[in-house]
């Protein structure tokens, strides 16, 4: 796979809004000025440089999905750590429109990143996949997740097939059958248990944490673990 210059991209493509490519180089003009416009990234980077004029110069950067792969001519690649995302947290202090930051192969992140990024991204919602970071251990991860349940953050993170903080289901299944049995007796009637089930259970997953993670099917078909909220229905009783 041949990579694209980022500066060249930057000046033949102003206005790109999603970029999926093998990219190299880095961005020596004016800060903030590289792809204005730019809001879903899913690249190749070999190089440090590279993602962070990525993070740093396209200031509506909403989505960020990274595979690290060797750039030509070079001999590796760099080595991504926490000092990336400190530099460029420091350059750029308010990451306002990041939601979405993946990180899809094996480097040497740690929680520390997670962190930065929760302080430096005020919409961050997901972040991931933390297996693939050499600094990150289970018991981190259970850490990472008892902070951002005590914080109350709107925030999920993925390891091992996983989605933390983990939450109960509050046992959804006996729920719906009590409704099941109130709506039958007491208004209009429903063709299945599945159908109340589908109508009392809403998904809260954010829907582009969905799309990273391939989830385009029911929930219950994928290993990731997924929660629900009962949605109340009212309707007027049968009389």
């Amino acid at each position: 796979m041949h990579s694209v210059d980022i500066t060249m991209l930057a000046e033949l493509c102003p206005d790109l809004e999603e970029l999926g490519a093998k990219v190299e180089g880095a961005w020596w003009g004016e800060p903030g000025t590289m792809l204005t416009n730019l809001n879903t990234c899913r690249v190749r980077v070999g190089c440090t440089e590279t993602l962070r004029a990525l993070l740093v110069h396209s200031p509506n950067l909403a989505h960020l999905e990274v595979i690290l792969e060797e750039e030509r001519y070079s001999e590796g690649v760099d080595v991504f750590d926490d000092s990336l995302v400190s530099y460029t947290v420091a350059e750029n202090p308010c990451l306002a429109k990041l939601r979405v930051f993946m990180m899809r192969s094996e480097c040497n992140l740690t929680v520390l990143t997670v962190h930065l990024l929760i302080n430096a991204c005020p919409a961050l919602k997901f972040v991931g996949e933390l297996q693939m970071w050499a600094g990150v251990v289970e018991r981190d991860v259970e850490e990472l997740a008892t902070d951002i349940r005590d914080r109350n953050l709107d925030l999920l993170v993925s390891y091992r097939g996983l989605l933390y903080p983990l939450r109960k289901t509050n046992c959804v299944a006996s729920v719906c059958e009590s409704v099941v049995f109130i709506i039958n007796n007491c208004f209009q009637p429903v063709a299945s248990s599945e159908n109340i089930a589908a109508l009392f259970m809403k998904e809260i997953i954010p829907s582009e944490v969905r799309l990273s993670l391939g989830l385009t099917g029911p929930c219950w078909r994928n290993s990731y673990v997924m929660w629900y909220e009962l949605v109340l229905v009212r309707s007027a009783p049968v009389s």
